[in-house]
């Protein structure tokens, strides 16, 4: 059957079945190495269309996979458009700190750095897990310099996507135009030192089209909350924007008439609390419930109703009633009954762990356009 079909349609299907670049965790690409190894091994017409591919997105999570890639034939590291760069915390837990052999070596940001360096025309960057790993006996330090300048790594990306980062802003005495646009501070994000609002610029991000902010903790012991990069994003930045997801607590932040847009997605998964939602955030037409910390789904049901601009609440399919552990029901069904009260659509989502913006959201305001 196989023989019958053209390449173009075979590429097509093999493009198809891959875990998409947009949305490419550690283990999607770890599965998406592992299946076009798998189908380069059929025949060799197989292996002539999945080779380029393999190329195309590498994973890069132990010192040594990233002293190889600078070794790799400038042949090949011109191929890379994708890198996903994380770091493995499964052997910290049972180690034995005072016997060499058995301490792990660690992926730490300066080694990814000079990775991504060697990739002259890598597009897609994505950082997993660069912060301070501790278990009971020792502490490793992976932080990753986010440098402004135009000798930045970062430069000349398309899209960044960084998933429970500690950075340190560096260049910020001549900082540079940045290709970005699309970029993502996912999870928890520590900011060593003042830099966001440098980042956050017209002049600096000029293409920026889509953002995802979580809530950033500051300095080494900085309090959650207390000031975001999403805070200082002037307004002449927000609105060049096509899709804005931001956690609650940047929320009253934003002028007024930001929320009047098609374009802001406010999460309330992790931290949203009442507060946030005062002033201007009232205004908000766009929210995300998750399943994250239930003890807070009655904050949010207390909220949501007073949410009188709501077109469309985007809930985690893990939040349905049905879905719920017993225990936890009835307080999903009054979160449910909250959103019912306004003049939201409710929008059953999955995850957006990896993703820039959450899938349902961006396809929405597509359709909407």
């Amino acid at each position: 059957m196989l023989d019958k079909l053209p390449n173009e349609l075979l590429l097509l299907i093999i493009r198809l079945a891959l875990p998409s670049a947009e949305t490419l965790s550690p283990k999607a690409a770890g599965r998406r190495q592992a299946l076009l190894m798998n189908l380069s091994r059929v025949n060799k017409r197989l292996y002539s269309l999945a080779k380029p591919l393999l190329h195309q997105s590498i994973l890069v999570g132990t010192p040594r996979q990233a002293k190889l890639v600078a070794r790799l034939p400038k042949k090949l590291r011109e191929q890379v458009e994708t890198v996903v760069f994380h770091i493995s915390t499964t052997p910290l837990d049972d180690i034995d700190p005072y016997d060499e052999d058995d301490v792990p070596d660690l992926l730490v940001g300066t080694e990814a750095l000079d990775a991504l360096v060697a990739l002259p025309k890598v597009k897609h960057a994505r950082f997993y897990d660069f912060g301070d790993l501790s278990t009971e006996h020792m502490t490793w330090q992976t932080q990753l310099d986010f440098d402004l300048s135009a000798e930045s790594p970062f430069v000349n990306l398309d899209s960044l996507f960084l998933s429970n980062c500690k950075l340190f802003f560096a260049g910020q005495g001549c900082v540079s135009p940045f290709a970005l646009a699309k970029l993502a501070f996912v999870g928890k994000t520590v900011l060593i030192n003042g830099g966001g609002n440098k980042l956050f610029r017209r002049d600096t991000l000029p293409a920026l089209r889509v953002v995802r902010c979580a809530v950033f903790e500051l300095g080494e012991y900085g309090a959650w909350g207390t000031s975001s990069g999403a805070s200082t994003i002037p307004t002449e930045l927000l609105m060049q924007m096509e899709a804005l997801q931001l956690n609650s607590r940047h929320a009253h932040t934003f002028p007024a008439h930001s929320f009047e847009s098609r374009r802001i997605l406010v999460d309330l998964g992790t931290w949203g609390l009442w507060q946030d939602f005062t002033g201007a955030a009232s205004k908000a037409r766009y929210i995300r419930l998750t399943s994250v910390h239930a003890g807070r789904w009655s904050s949010a049901a207390a909220v949501v109703p007073g949410l009188k601009n709501l077109s469309a609440a985007f809930m985690h399919r893990d939040l349905h009633p049905d879905q719920v552990k017993p225990k936890n029901r009835d307080m999903a069904l009054a979160l449910l009954n909250a959103v019912k009260q306004t003049p939201a659509e409710i929008i059953w989502t999955g995850s957006d762990d990896h993703a820039f913006i959450l899938p349902e959201f961006e396809r929405y305001i597509r359709e909407r356009q």
